[in-house]
């Protein structure tokens, strides 16, 4: 019986903000199940970070200016994180306590109680997937100890299927293990409401309405240019509006600042209440999620638009694909970057509210992904 749970992260896990709200979420059920947390802020020490950026850090910068090496990697702040784990262990472990670290970088060295680490995916993966090249002396030395650390673990947790299968078998000394992915909903989050409230018209679709949501940072700015194009094509078919999370209108030059279908949010924050509103009012509005970028997109917040009843049309990336299937009844999958093409997906629901309703009736009842508010 776990009657302790010593929580690390990089940040502080009581707020929604840290790291896509999932040690938020964490916490919460776990003190709903009458569990005591015992928080651990792992967040990199600000003294050492300066002198390490400054010294070692440019050293390695001279030698690989690509490097994504910086001192969170670092072998000093390993040895500071394992330290505090440790410390945090010793004056809290016990026989009914263990300890969950979301991160699988890091992991204490005392094995008194049972080691369990969170993650999505592996640095090596984010070098190849998303930096599309191998990685570079420092980096290997890094991920050479991320398998240490996984090999140390009692029990490796990930986000994404392919994660879990992917470094089981590259560190076959660690148990990893895929559960299934949720819904980060926050508590205080409105209920969506019923799903024919907004509905595209067919008899006459200048009359019809469509709310597209899409949610991005600013390093997808080429997609919006794709957005505009696919806007282009439909905008005169439809009563469109289109609301862009997580980019400012001031970082971007794309859309004039007259196109009133356009409504830039910026990011918006859970911590918020305001901000935290407006981001599932947004949501609760949308009939579309449309997601542009090819290798990833936001698999968590894709997740909360479905649970709003949003169709979503993305690519079909590998870890969605996996949780999904390929003829997912709520997605429709773009398999090429042509805008017209793109628009006549969005077409085709503009024409037929039915099977837009069916889209989004299909989107709250998604198989395989557990609906999951504390």
């Amino acid at each position: 019986m776990i009657k302790t749970v010593i929580l690390c992260c990089d940040g502080d896990s009581s707020d929604p903000d840290t790291w896509s709200n999932i040690p938020f979420m964490l916490e919460s059920s776990l003190r709903s199940k009458g569990i005591n947390i015992v928080r651990v802020d792992l967040s990199p020490n600000p003294i050492a970070k300066f002198m390490w950026r400054y010294s070692v850090g440019v050293i390695h910068k001279l030698l690989h200016w690509r490097t994504s090496y910086d001192f969170f990697r670092s072998r000093t702040h390993a040895i500071l994180t394992t330290a505090r784990m440790n410390r945090a262990i010793r004056r809290h472990g016990g026989e009914e306590t263990i300890l969950i670290n979301t991160s699988i970088s890091h992991a204490p060295t005392l094995k008194s109680i049972p080691i369990i680490l969170i993650s999505d995916w592996s640095y090596e993966h984010y070098i190849r997937q998303f930096l599309s090249r191998s990685p570079d002396y420092s980096e290997r030395t890094t991920i050479k100890r991320d398998k240490q650390v996984a090999s140390r673990a009692s029990l490796n947790i990930m986000l994404f299927p392919l994660s879990s299968k992917r470094l089981s078998a590259q560190i076959p000394s660690a148990k990893f293990i895929y559960i299934s992915h949720v819904t980060n909903i926050h508590p205080c989050a409105p209920m969506p409401v019923n799903v024919i409230r907004n509905p595209a018209r067919s008899t006459n679709p200048k009359l019809g309405r469509l709310s597209i949501v899409y949610i991005g940072r600013r390093k997808y700015l080429p997609e919006l240019v794709l957005l505009k194009s696919i806007m282009r094509d439909i905008k005169n078919e439809v009563n469109l509006s289109v609301d862009i999370i997580g980019i400012e209108e001031d970082e971007q030059r794309i859309f004039p600042k007259s196109d009133s279908q356009v409504r830039f949010h910026g990011y918006l924050r859970k911590n918020n209440s305001s901000q935290r509103n407006t981001f599932y009012q947004i949501l609760d509005d949308a009939d579309i999620m449309i997601n542009l970028t090819s290798p990833w997109g936001p698999f968590s917040a894709t997740l909360e638009a479905m649970y709003y009843y949003t169709a979503i049309i993305s690519p079909p990336y590998d870890e969605f694909v996996e949780v999904f299937g390929e003829d997912a009844e709520f997605v429709d999958y773009i398999y090429n970057s042509d805008p017209r093409a793109i628009a006549n997906q969005i077409r085709k629901l503009i024409m037929n509210p039915q099977l837009l309703r069916a889209r989004k009736c299909a989107a709250r009842i998604a198989p395989r992904v557990r609906i999951v508010v504390p």
